[in-house]
């Protein structure tokens, strides 16, 4: 077989691994190739509140805890909006899990947008930018994106490759945030029920001060 059957019967193994694992129709990933690079436009809608979706967005350290695949994330370095995050995880490549180590240099733009570069190990430089936008009662987290790439039979794999990832990433950070969400919003029911019970324990209706004699 050449290298271009084998080339198209990767794409397409790859393609329906994709699939099966969950493409999903909740975030929406074009993934277009130039030339010498791959361009990415992800967006998803979050059931969150814009506090609570930045700060998961910028908890790096956390990362590890919910996002697929990484292994460790830290912050090494921060001086006012820059930061240096260094990464290292398993990347879908190729069928397999390859072991990388990423830095990112991130420039914070709070409490809506960041921007980001990174050089990875056997691919080349990834430029993104992450933007948080109302959508009604909800947001709307976006990612774009460029990877340079060098030029070869493998770049229908490589686009696969990095939709498949962008799509675990972006399902990850927003059900992250919504989860957090939750919880806070669970966190001040409870808070308010101990108070309302008192009220009614003491004879006063709820919404209506206690009068002590």
């Amino acid at each position: 077989m050449g290298y271009r059957a084998t080339a198209r019967a990767l794409f397409v193994v790859l393609a329906l691994a994709v699939a099966r694992s969950g493409a999903a129709s909740d975030v929406a990933v074009d993934v277009e190739r130039h030339a010498g690079s791959v361009v990415v436009d992800a967006s998803v809608i979050v059931d969150a509140d814009a506090t609570t979706a930045w700060r998961v967005l910028t908890d790096y350290g956390r990362y590890p805890e919910f996002v697929p695949g990484l292994r460790a994330s830290r912050v090494i370095a921060r001086e006012g909006a820059r930061v240096t995050v260094e990464q290292t995880g398993l990347a879908p490549w190729w069928l397999l899990r390859v072991p990388i180590a990423v830095t990112y240099e991130i420039v914070e733009s709070p409490p809506a947008s960041l921007r980001s570069r990174a050089d990875i190990p056997g691919t080349g430089v990834l430029r993104s930018t992450y933007t948080l936008t109302p959508a009604g009662s909800a947001l709307r987290l976006r990612y774009t994106g460029s990877l340079t790439i060098a030029p070869g039979f493998l770049g229908p794999l490589r686009e696969v490759a990095v939709e498949q990832a962008i799509t675990g990433h972006m399902r990850a950070l927003a059900g992250e945030m919504e989860r957090q969400a939750r919880n806070h919003k669970s966190n001040g029911m409870e808070r308010q029920a101990p108070n309302h019970r008192s009220r009614m324990a003491d004879g006063a209706p709820a919404g209506e001060p206690v009068r002590h004699r």
